[in-house]
């Protein structure tokens, strides 16, 4: 059995959140969401080998229910685990000093028909 790819989706509206990992888990992939910024680098510090994540969605504005914003915890990420690609999934562009850390931006609203492709080319990237 061929070993599903991993999704770590970081998103604070629960509504958005449950439908991307609804979609994503009917194209196949494992799909684990966290909330919050600091509740990501968490999972790429402490769980990053129990989960080996393959790529992360990274919602740029977690808005004020989280403590550090998705630009600083893709930051985070980036120098934690490298190797996990990480797409900025925003209704706002990405500041410039950030923007190394993302290998794409899917603006929101966005549909799935443009978000799969995506997740797909650049996981064969990597």
């Amino acid at each position: 059995m061929e070993k599903k790819q991993k999704i770590l989706v970081v998103e604070d509206d629960s509504l958005v959140s449950k439908n991307i990992q609804e979609f994503l888990t009917e194209e196949g992939f494992d799909v684990i969401c966290v909330f919050t910024g600091r509740n990501a680098v968490t999972v790429c510090e402490e769980d990053f080998a129990i989960f080996d994540i393959d790529l992360v969605l990274m919602d740029g504005d977690l808005g004020k229910s989280s403590d550090i914003n998705g630009f600083e915890a893709a930051q985070m990420i980036k120098r934690i685990c490298s190797s996990s690609p990480i797409i900025c999934i925003s209704g706002e562009d990405i500041p410039d000093k950030y923007r190394k850390c993302f290998v794409a931006h899917c603006k929101k609203p966005f549909s799935f028909d443009q978000l799969v492709p995506l997740i797909r080319k650049t996981l064969q990237k990597s």
